[in-house]
């Protein structure tokens, strides 16, 4: 047999490549084809099996002898790519090669990129997009150029573009899952997960559902799927984490709608320790677990093996350190175990659940941990039937005594001395007395009466800003002076006016101080005659800003200052604590028609209009912990929240006690053409020759104690 050369062999096999081409074997059929899809007036060829039959039929001069569909096909699509067809819905077509080829030397390219699950995943979301026929408008084409150039670039730069694309799609399909649970003319949206290759934590669904119905509450309708979705989330999620979130009448009232449509089954044997926790968190569900750990048969009949017994008997401790009490409520005890507590600590709260079992008390306790079952004792002592909140008593009470946690083993030794006070009184004796350093003087003051005690430094320390008539007349006079010479009189004249008629309001008798309806007026000149209408307020603390702030809010709702004016107004208040001080203060000294929009800054989303006045409280600590907040409107990207005041046409108001020398440079150069306004205090527009010394004096230690005794000294 005769052995072929290596030159015959080569040329065999390019023969038999050359064969297996659909290009070559049937050039004519390729060249027809580039003709029709070149000539305007012919039809589109189709790349199908329709497609095939029609030209076949059309073409019947042409040799089609073996030609399949698929080789029809592939014919077709290589006559597009060679004449730039390809992609007819102007889709980006992208290849993923990690062998790209780029400018760059590839010694000095950093392969940061491919290996991250976040490129897979947004890679895999755009090449569903792309196969699935549906428009995604831009996003899929913005998504679609940012994996191209990253894997173009592949550097740390396209690592964070890639990394802060995730990030929002993250919280795009947060935002669409929580979606699905609103109510919309009285009927739930259907749901369709276009972002599943996009994974997200189920903490991060948590706590976008937490927010939604504390932002919005009611707006969320009890459904079987949210009840689900809700116990497959904290079937998922630790119970150190399930509690994190902020608290909210939202949440609360999201869950109790839940438990009254039996979407969630009602009774608390039925919960687990996980859910029985979230109830507890949001204070949901309170008085049913209170009813039914009062009126329960196992108070104090739990049973438990001792040594040397020959059965199981009673236990009548509430403090027991053995076995978890109350299997009515069985979810309960194993929920304040796994939140940090001690057998008998939880048995006691179970055991006095009408005074514990709320968010704050629990709050309380595990701040002192260690000191959990000395405060229940003590307190145990009060007649807490006469208390309103129990819950914010302790956690204040706790909080005065964190210095000095040593305290708590004095008033367990004296505490016959507590007993059927209110709590309200230890607090204030805490407060008066935490500064005292030796025992010694601390069971002196406690020999000496609690009540006593309290009513004398209570006395001590009495302090008043209320000024006399003659100095009210005199400061009214010198505000109107200022006013004409602004020529803001008839202004200032129509503010004076409205807290003369809030004087007395719901029995307060709060007096009018013309410095509060001049720096009303300055406000309202500064955010209406500017080139933009932004202005800083510096008010000395004390001097009434919160007052301020409602009394501006009070004016313009009562609509009768001409034009120009705002149509609308919102207090942004940093912390819930502020927001409820507020809320009380409208209530007691105002006379709104409608509730004032007096929100936190995370509920701004909603309200950046043109037409709304956004007045910032304790504006330097709010705007460094502000969040950065984007909009995405159809067609627009765009930012919102409280860092884009000063880059909108809306109007804003910062507020803040002190205005330091750097604090007016910058909102003179983030704010342009804002106005500052400083007012000073109350009796500088008394007697305005001389300026007032402060009663208020800030003083800078290196210990919270040395803070805490140079307070109360």
């Amino acid at each position: 047999m005769a052995l072929s050369s290596p030159t015959a062999a080569r040329q065999k096999r390019l023969l038999d490549r050359e064969y297996t081409s659909a290009k070559q074997r049937w050039p004519a059929v390729r060249d027809q084809v580039e003709k029709e899809m070149t000539d305007p007036h012919k039809p589109r060829l189709e790349g199908g099996v329709r497609g095939f039959m029609q030209f076949k039929h059309a073409h019947q001069d042409l040799s089609f002898s073996e030609m399949t569909a698929n080789d029809w096909r592939s014919t077709v699509q290589s006559c597009k790519i060679g004449l730039g067809e390809v992609n007819h819905k102007k889709k980006p077509a992208i290849i993923f090669n990690n062998r790209c080829q780029s400018a760059q030397k590839e010694a000095n390219k950093k392969r940061v990129v491919y290996d991250t699950e976040e490129f897979r995943q947004i890679g895999k979301l755009v090449m569903q997009w792309l196969n699935d026929g549906a428009n995604h408008g831009p996003g899929e084409d913005a998504l679609t150029k940012l994996l191209a150039q990253s894997a173009y670039l592949a550097n740390e730069v396209a690592a964070k573009d890639i990394s802060d694309a995730h990030k929002q799609l993250r919280q795009m399909r947060c935002k669409a899952w929580v979606g699905q649970f609103k109510q919309k003319n009285g009927l739930l949206p259907q749901y369709v997960d276009y972002l599943e290759p996009i994974e997200v934590p189920s903490e991060q669904f948590w706590y976008e559902l937490v927010a939604e119905a504390n932002e919005r509450p009611g707006s969320m309708g009890p459904s079987k799927t949210l009840a689900n979705s809700v116990l497959a989330l904290v079937d998922n999620i630790d119970i150190a984490v399930l509690v994190v979130p902020e608290g909210g009448q939202g949440m609360q009232y999201l869950l109790d709608q839940l438990v009254h449509t039996d979407h969630l089954k009602p009774g608390a044997h039925f919960y687990h320790a996980s859910l029985c926790a979230v109830f507890l968190r949001f204070d949901a569900q309170t008085e049913h677990f209170r009813t039914t750990l009062e009126n329960c048969l196992c108070n104090t009949a739990q049973q438990h093996q001792e040594v040397g017994a020959e059965a199981a008997v009673s236990c009548p401790s509430w403090s027991c350190n053995q076995v978890i009490h109350h299997y009515c409520a069985e979810g309960m005890g194993p929920a304040l175990r796994k939140l940090g507590f001690s057998i008998s600590v939880a048995n006691l709260i179970m055991n006095q659940a009408k005074y514990f079992l709320n968010w704050n008390a629990v709050q309380a306790l595990l701040m002192n941990e260690s000191d959990a079952m000395t405060i229940l004792r003590i307190v145990g002592c009060l007649d807490l039937d006469q208390s309103d909140n129990i819950g914010d008593e302790l956690l204040q009470l706790v909080k005065y005594l964190a210095p000095r946690r040593w305290q708590w083993g004095v008033y367990y030794q004296k505490r016959t001395k507590f007993q059927g006070m209110q709590l309200s009184t230890l607090v204030s004796f805490a407060r008066l007395t935490c500064y005292i350093t030796k025992d010694a003087l601390l069971v002196d003051e406690m020999e000496a009466g609690i009540d006593t005690v309290v009513q004398r430094k209570a006395k001590d320390n009495r302090h008043t800003s209320v000024l006399t008539h003659d100095q009210i007349i005199k400061m009214y006079t010198h505000c109107e002076k200022l006013a004409v010479a602004a020529k803001s009189q008839d202004l200032f004249e129509k503010i004076f006016k409205v807290m003369k008629g809030l004087h007395g309001t719901n029995g307060v008798r709060m007096k009018p101080y013309a410095t509060q309806a001049w720096a009303v007026t300055r406000l309202l000149q500064a955010v209406t005659t500017g080139k933009k209408k932004y202005a800083f307020l510096s008010m000395a603390p004390g001097s009434g800003k919160t007052y301020v702030v409602l009394l501006l809010m009070q004016v313009l709702e009562g609509g009768n200052l001409g034009e120009g004016m705002p149509k609308q107004s919102c207090y942004v208040v940093p912390t819930e604590w502020l927001q409820k001080a507020a809320f009380r203060i409208a209530k007691e000294g105002f006379s709104f028609g409608q509730k004032p929009n007096i929100i936190l800054p995370h509920q701004m989303r909603d309200l950046m209009k043109k037409e709304v006045l956004m007045i910032v409280d304790e504006a330097v600590t709010t705007l460094k912990t502000a969040e950065v907040v984007y909009r995405h409107p159809a067609g627009k990207a765009s930012m919102g929240g409280l860092l884009a005041l000063g880059y909108t046409p809306q109007p804003a108001i910062f507020l803040n006690g002190f205005a330091m020398p750097n604090t007016k440079k910058f909102f003179r150069r983030n704010y342009q053409d804002c106005t500052v306004i400083e007012m000073g205090r109350q009796l500088d527009y008394v007697n305005p020759a001389a300026q007032q010394k402060a009663i208020y004096t800030i003083v800078c230690q290196s210990s919270y104690d040395d803070l805490v005794l140079k307070l109360y000294e």
